[in-house]
């Protein structure tokens, strides 16, 4: 009787990890999302060069910090994924992190989003 017990219990704080680990993803990509809406914005405004040039060289740190903060937590679910056999989200993730290295944004968010979808699924 423990050992159902046990397993039922496994399985809900898998759930839980990855419930925290979807709330982390969709933090970084609203930060992304207002980073990229704020820098159209200052490019829109007519603002003296020297600002512009602060405006980006401060824009290109927090992009390092989102990039470093989705790497780490793709790394995280990845590895929670693979030690629990569960292969859709595991694939899903391993499409982002290549995306994430690329730096390409399009195609980042389009694999972050169906990441998140696989794991939407995976707890409901």
């Amino acid at each position: 009787m423990e050992d159902g017990f046990g397993i039922k219990m496994s399985h809900v704080a898998i759930r839980i990890l990855i419930a925290i680990h979807i709330d982390r993803l969709k933090g970084l990509l609203s930060e992304t999302v207002t980073n990229c809406s704020s820098e159209a914005m200052q490019r829109q405004c007519p603002i003296g060069a020297s600002y512009i040039q602060i405006h980006c060289q401060n824009e290109k740190r927090i992009d390092s910090f989102i990039q470093e903060d989705l790497m780490s937590t793709l790394h995280e679910i990845l590895f929670l994924a693979q030690d629990h056999h569960l292969e859709a989200i595991a694939c899903k993730c391993e499409k982002a992190i290549t995306a994430c290295c690329e730096n390409n944004r399009d195609a980042n968010q389009s694999a972050l989003e169906n990441l998140l979808k696989a794991m939407t699924k995976e707890i409901s």
